[in-house]
């Protein structure tokens, strides 16, 4: 009697986000874990056959799952992982103008002096 309700599982355990992008991001997960595993155990040789069909599924299905919009790029990586790899990679805009190559006109000996005499 009391053996039917406990043996079926409960209907909601937890709500999700979105619709269905649960199962795709999974198994794309799943393979980018089995790939970093196998790419240490290879220690820098070629990527074998399986592993390059395994890279290419795992794009395709995640390609899928941001097409249809189920999951925004935004929500797979956040931000600040994001700019702090541009900057590791030397990407970013500088914030200083002169490195970007910006300088101001030189001015003149006497232009400079008039301007601390004024400033006094």
């Amino acid at each position: 009697m009391g053996d039917a309700a406990a043996a079926s599982p409960p209907a909601a355990l937890g709500k999700r986000r979105r619709g269905g992008d649960g199962e795709g991001l999974r198994r794309v997960a799943e393979i980018v874990m089995v790939l970093a595993a196998a790419g240490e155990v290879r220690g820098g040789r070629e990527p074998t056959a399986a592993e390059r069909a395994l890279a290419a599924e795992a794009r395709e299905r995640l390609a899928s799952v941001v097409a249809e919009g189920a999951v925004r790029p935004k929500d797979l990586f956040p931000g600040e992982a994001v700019r702090a790899l541009v900057e590791d990679l030397g990407l970013n805009r500088a914030r200083d103008p002169a490195a970007m190559g910006f300088r101001p006109p030189k001015a003149s000996i006497a232009d400079r002096l008039m301007l601390t005499k004024r400033k006094v």
